[in-house]
Parts: C-alpha cells; sequence; structure tokens
C-alpha cells in the first residue's frame, strides 16, 4: 500500500479542520452562515477518519461545499477552491477506505 493512503486522509482533516478554525475566528456572532457552516465542516471532516462515519462525513462535508459554493457565487466570487476541496475529501474519503481495508484483510477480517 502506497504511503499517501496512510498519512493524506489524517493531513486533509487536520488541514480542514484548522482552516474551519480560522473561518469560525473570523465569524461574525453563532448565526452567521460561517459559524455553523464551519462547525459542521469540522464535525464531517472528523467523520472521515472512522469507517463508519466515513461515508456520513463525506456526504456532510460535500453537502456543507456546495452551500458555500452557493453563497460564494451569490456573492459574486467564482468557487473554484471549494471544488478542489470537494475533490481532495473524496480522495481523502477513497483512500481511508482502502487503508482500513488491508488493514482487516490483514487481520483476517471479512
Amino acid at each position: 500500500m502506497p504511503r499517501v493512503q496512510r498519512w493524506y486522509p489524517p493531513l486533509y482533516v487536520v488541514s480542514v479542520v484548522a482552516l474551519s478554525i480560522q473561518t469560525l475566528a473570523g465569524a461574525n456572532g453563532r448565526l452567521d452562515h460561517h459559524s455553523w457552516l464551519a462547525l459542521l465542516e469540522i464535525i464531517a471532516a472528523i467523520g472521515l477518519l472512522f469507517p463508519r462515519t466515513r461515508r456520513v462525513g463525506l456526504a456532510l462535508l460535500l453537502a456543507v461545499f456546495v452551500l458555500a459554493s452557493i453563497i460564494t457565487m451569490h456573492s459574486g466570487r467564482a468557487p473554484t477552491y471549494l471544488f478542489l476541496y470537494a475533490a481532495s475529501a473524496v480522495a481523502a474519503a477513497q483512500m481511508g477506505s482502502s487503508v482500513i481495508e488491508v488493514r482487516d484483510l490483514r487481520a483476517g477480517g471479512h
């Protein structure tokens, strides 16, 4: 198994959580969309780390990126960075899945 499959998913999660914390720090109160989207993003990203929550975490993370894209487009900007985040989330979830599957196979799991 390539090393990237082991380190990329946790690195992606740490990066997303760090960026979300920065977003939370700049939010204007709890009702600001930046606050609740960042909190959802943190929860979803952490969900990518665990096999049982990986699919739900990915779906929630992609939903956050879609909502953030709509908000960004509404403000007149292009959300190209969010497409990169979404593609990276899918890659991290896929890599995380294969890491778990290989470990399960080595341990004799089905």
